[in-house]
């Protein structure tokens, strides 16, 4: 299993449920994020089917997290 620091030293590709794992929400809350404009669109791999996240775009996404304050 990764943890959140794995993908702070290599570059990978994460895939949905990883994303989530990382992340600690479920698929429908990310799908609503993205819905929103609120999470980074997944690139695709090797067609529509395939799609993964870079694990810098994730690590960029939870970065801005950390400097909006908490209402």
């Amino acid at each position: 299993m990764l943890s959140p620091t794995d993908f702070n030293h290599r570059p990978m590709v994460l895939r949905k449920r990883t994303v989530c794992s990382l992340l600690g929400i479920s698929a429908s809350t990310l799908d609503r994020l993205r819905a929103r404009g609120e999470f980074p669109a997944p690139i695709s791999l090797t067609g529509a089917q395939a799609v993964g996240w870079l694990s810098s775009t994730v690590q960029a996404w939870l970065t801005s997290r950390e400097l909006k304050p908490t209402h």
